[in-house]
């Protein structure tokens, strides 16, 4: 079956995203998983031209999730899809962001993007959930219910924008790059069972259900 835009918009976003992650893990030797964060590959001062792999990758990550985001609702007569392709958009829109304004950025609007973001994955993934759930397949809501509660864990028992860990942390390093990974590949999971989901006639119930 040929692929259509939005499984391939689905897709290039995930794939945009894992890419731009790998090449600039891949191109930063000194990058330690303990004890640095993801930020750190984006900081123009100081990882130079991979800087710009990381930061131009999440914007055409978030560029292609948004244009996702966008056609779902357009083409989508049953107007409860909103309830997970709005979050959607906010998601795609706040990782462009984090691409635009790098950690090196004056002020703190890398830190409060970067907030939000891990914020509006889960309750992105959480209403899908729900409403798969609610409507069908069961199994499609039941994953994207469970990856969204586990991303909310990961961010609920870490503190990751003052730059120190919660009395309360389960984790025992003392950076957040091993818990950015872990949202970052479930978040391109989803995106790749969404987009392949809705490779197929767009009825109303078929991709409210994500089958």
């Amino acid at each position: 079956m040929r692929l259509r835009v939005l499984t391939i918009l689905g897709v290039a976003s995930a794939l945009a995203l894992v890419l731009a992650i790998l090449a600039s893990l891949a191109l930063s030797p000194w990058f330690s998983y303990y004890n640095t964060s993801l930020s750190e590959l984006g900081n123009t001062q100081t990882n130079g031209n991979v800087a710009l792999v990381f930061d131009v990758g999440l914007a055409l990550a978030g560029l292609l999730m948004l244009a996702f985001a966008v056609l779902v609702s357009s083409r989508t007569p049953d107007h409860r899809a909103f309830v997970w392709t709005v979050p959607l958009a906010v998601t795609a829109i706040d990782l462009a962001m984090v691409g635009v304004f790098p950690e090196n950025t004056p002020g703190s609007v890398h830190r409060v993007v970067s907030a939000v973001l891990f914020l509006m994955i889960s309750v992105t993934m959480l209403a899908h959930g729900f409403l798969s759930l609610a409507l069908g397949p069961r199994r499609v809501g039941s994953i994207a219910l469970a990856l969204g509660l586990f991303n909310a864990f990961i961010w609920v028992t870490t503190w990751p924008w003052s730059g120190v860990v919660n009395p309360w942390s389960v984790w025992p390093w003392p950076e957040v790059a091993i818990q950015e990974l872990m949202t970052a590949g479930m978040l391109t999971v989803w995106l790749v069972i969404v987009a392949l989901a809705v490779n197929r006639p767009l009825s109303a119930r078929r991709l409210t259900r994500g089958a």
